[in-house]
């Protein structure tokens, strides 16, 4: 008997998906950043490296210039002091590089995706990102894409009461 038979191999791990938020201040100003993360199971984003996928359009020295992906490998997102918790999207039934290489081929850039009014921004691109998944049928979001961005601001400001009541661990909830 093969023992190399494909339908005898080893199921792929199902990859976790969800919306990283981290309070930054810029110019005194503060803000809720978005980033996308995944991380392989049986790990959570709160005890293993995750990888993180966001936008940005300033330079090391905070310039503006063009939009390019800023994506990072093996962060630990509950050593990031910013951090405020994850909302989680849900699992897509893919190789870890398979959604790597998804995600990095939609490019920086807005080209054709509407906005619906809110503008090129580094949160536009992750809504872009899960809408696409979900027109793809491999993540289920449980609202319009319109109310979604609506839905993650205010999961947010849940976890981030949750992180003022004295919390250490990292919050993460359910879209």
């Amino acid at each position: 008997m093969n023992s190399e038979r494909p339908d005898l191999a080893k199921p792929r791990p199902d990859i976790d998906i969800g919306i990283a938020l981290f309070r930054r201040t810029e110019n005194e100003y503060s803000y809720t950043h978005w980033a996308l993360v995944s991380v392989e199971r049986p790990h959570t984003y709160g005890n293993a490296p995750v990888h993180l996928y966001q936008i940005n359009n300033h330079d090391a020295s905070g310039a503006k210039v063009p939009w390019y992906t800023d994506f990072y490998r093996d962060v630990m997102l509950s050593l990031d002091p910013t951090i405020i918790g994850v909302v989680h999207l849900g699992a897509v039934d893919m190789p870890q590089d398979h959604l790597d290489q998804y995600i990095t081929e939609m490019g920086a850039g807005q080209s054709t995706y509407n906005t619906r009014g809110l503008g090129w921004s580094n949160t536009s691109f992750i809504i872009r990102i899960v809408e696409t998944l979900s027109d793809a049928g491999m993540l289920d979001i449980p609202s319009t894409i319109g109310q979604f961005r609506f839905n993650i601001q205010e999961t947010g400001a849940r976890m981030e009461l949750m992180r003022g009541w004295g919390s250490d661990s990292l919050p993460i909830l359910n879209a």
